[in-house]
C-alpha cells in the first residue's frame, strides 16, 4: 500500500504542477495523511481552502490531520465548521464525536451521537460507538446494551458487534 501512495504522490505532483484545482490539493493532501506525512498533507488541505474555505470534506481530512498531530482544539474548530455546512454527514458527526471522546467531553459526544442517529438512524456503526461511549466512559451498561443490540439488529454479521453486547450483558449481571 505504501508503494501505491508514492506512485500517487508523483501522480499528483505532476497534476498539481499543471494547475490544481480545490479537489486536487485535497486528494493529494489525503495521500500525504496516508504516508504519514501530516506537514505536507496540512499544506495541501490549507492550500485547498483558500480556494475553497468551506469544502466539508477537506475540513473533515484536515481536522484528522490536525488530530493526528495532537492540535485537538483546532481539529475540532474544523469539525464544527463541516458539521455546520451540513449537518447530516454521519462521518463528520462520527468524527467529531470520536474527537470529543478522547478529549474526554463526554456530554458532547452523547450530543454527537444523538445527532448522527437524528440523521442516520439505521448506520449500525453509531449505534456501536455510542454503545461504547456508554460501556467504557460512562459505565452504564444498561444504556450501553440497548444501543449494542440496536447495533446487533442492524448488521447481524459483524462479531465484534455481537462480542461487545455479549460482554456488556455480562458485567450488566
Amino acid at each position: 500500500e505504501r508503494k501505491q501512495h508514492d506512485e500517487a504522490a508523483i501522480h499528483f505532483d505532476f497534476a498539481v504542477d499543471k494547475g490544481a484545482d480545490y479537489i486536487i490539493l485535497r486528494e493529494r493532501g489525503i495521500n500525504y495523511y496516508h504516508l504519514q506525512e501530516y506537514e505536507k498533507a496540512l499544506q495541501n488541505f490549507n492550500l485547498s481552502l483558500e480556494q475553497w474555505p468551506q469544502d466539508p470534506k477537506t475540513l473533515r481530512w484536515r481536522a484528522h490531520t490536525l488530530q493526528r498531530m495532537l492540535k485537538y482544539e483546532s481539529a475540532i474548530a474544523d469539525l464544527d465548521l463541516a458539521i455546520l455546512l451540513v449537518p447530516m454527514d454521519r462521518y463528520t458527526l462520527m468524527a467529531h464525536a470520536l474527537l470529543s471522546r478522547k478529549m474526554k467531553q463526554y456530554e458532547q459526544v452523547l450530543s454527537d451521537y444523538e445527532n448522527a442517529l437524528f440523521f442516520n438512524r439505521d448506520d449500525a456503526d453509531i449505534w456501536f460507538e455510542r454503545g461504547m461511549h456508554y460501556s467504557h466512559e460512562l459505565v452504564n451498561f444498561e444504556e450501553a446494551a440497548h444501543n449494542l443490540k440496536r447495533a446487533t439488529e442492524l448488521n447481524v454479521d459483524n462479531p465484534q458487534y455481537w462480542y461487545e453486547y455479549a460482554a456488556v450483558l455480562h458485567y450488566r449481571l
